[in-house]
């Protein structure tokens, strides 16, 4: 078996010397890959650049992706595949700090070196929006909550989604409570409870203009003292007026919190003039950090979701259908974690109606008007 090892570092080195220090091994290695190395041979084996080594087009049996930050070595791990690379090994942090087996009795990878398949990917952060409307009226709000009708997410609809959330998707970095105003909804308690038993170790937030921070019933306080939620607060002008008073609040509490920066102007988010879709997606942002997962549906970020839901109100012209190939329903898609975080490395179509950096108007209470979202 001929094998590449990508990465030069210390657990390269470890995993290199291992197999080279073993008599009867049926592995061997024939090359490094390394992105930011300068040696051209390392150990007496070629040194190649990813992008040099598929250019070889050199056959190799696996590549040995031996790089300690894990989330570094799934970037490594999607990008390989992304080149039609499949027999991928790990080699992690674990497996280096414990010196396991890098080869069995054998002379074989050992249990220890897993298929990448083995490993569970994780995903950035995801949102789920528990309520569709606000107590505060934003013009050119992101979620459309000022033009929305009041409604709420069960508990009940909330624990189907998640449960089947979890048979799809393993783990993730973080998980917010989204809304409009989260707080608005009277079971984010057992909202709350219910994530943190399917989830326990991933950190959840409430995502909150603030405004209802010091009101909030003792069953949810307990429930969110109890499992190490944070609140993520957005400084819109009235939160920063009642700002004292809700900080107050939570340190005395001992609720962790954090502010995000104050808010002076708003994006308008879309424009009936098509982008292009590679460039859109490469300068954005919330596709890498904020997906949405809203009535089943995992969205790379929430604009795609809200463009479908208010393309009337828009004036804008695609197929429903396109929503489809832009979003995954995890009720009915097949695809493993690894093949949607895949998919989610490429740009999507809707990503055309999307502009960056727009920011249009000071933020502001109001009626709500066609221009405060889109740009003609």
């Amino acid at each position: 078996m001929e094998v590449v090892i990508y990465g030069m570092g210390r657990c390269g080195q470890y995993v290199f010397e291992e197999i080279s220090k073993c008599r009867t091994a049926n592995v061997h290695v024939i090359g490094w890959i390394d992105n930011h190395a300068d040696a051209k041979i390392f150990y007496g084996l070629p040194v190649m650049n990813e992008k040099q080594f598929v250019c070889s087009g050199k056959t190799i049996d696996a590549i040995i992706v031996t790089i300690l930050d894990a989330k570094s070595s799934q970037n490594v791990i999607l990008s390989l595949l992304e080149k039609g690379y499949k027999a991928i090994y790990v080699v992690n942090y674990i497996n280096f700090r414990g010196k396991l087996p890098i080869l069995d009795e054998k002379g074989d990878l050992s249990i220890y070196v897993k298929m990448y398949e083995k490993i569970v990917p994780v995903f950035g952060r995801i949102q789920y929006p528990v309520v569709t409307h606000c107590n505060l009226n934003c013009r050119g709000c992101g979620s459309f909550s000022n033009i929305s009708e009041p409604g709420f997410v069960t508990s009940e609809e909330f624990e189907r989604d998640i449960v089947t959330m979890k048979s799809k998707i393993r783990n993730m970095s973080r998980f917010t409570f989204y809304g409009g105003e989260a707080l608005l909804n009277p079971d984010l308690d057992n909202m709350i409870v219910v994530f943190k038993k399917l989830y326990p170790n991933v950190p959840v937030d409430i995502f909150s203009n603030g405004l209802l921070i010091a009101k909030i019933p003792e069953k949810l306080k307990e429930v969110i003292l109890e499992y190490g939620v944070r609140f993520a607060i957005t400084q819109y002008p009235p939160t920063i007026k009642m700002l004292p008073q809700i900080i107050e609040f939570l340190d005395n509490a001992s609720i962790e919190y954090i502010l995000e920066p104050p808010v002076e102007k708003f994006m308008r988010v879309f424009t009936r003039k098509e982008q292009d879709k590679e460039n859109v997606y490469n300068k954005c942002i919330l596709i890498n950090d904020c997906k949405l997962f809203k009535e089943g549906r995992l969205y790379p970020c929430p604009q795609i979701c809200f463009l479908h839901e208010k393309k009337s109100y828009l004036d804008l012209e695609f197929e429903d259908e396109e929503r489809d190939g832009c979003s995954f329903d995890l009720y009915e898609s097949t695809q493993s974690d690894w093949e949607i975080l895949l998919r989610l490395r490429k740009p999507f179509s809707l990503c055309r109606f999307c502009m960056l950096d727009n920011y249009k108007f000071a933020w502001s209470t109001g009626k709500a008007h066609i221009s405060d979202w889109i740009d003609a």
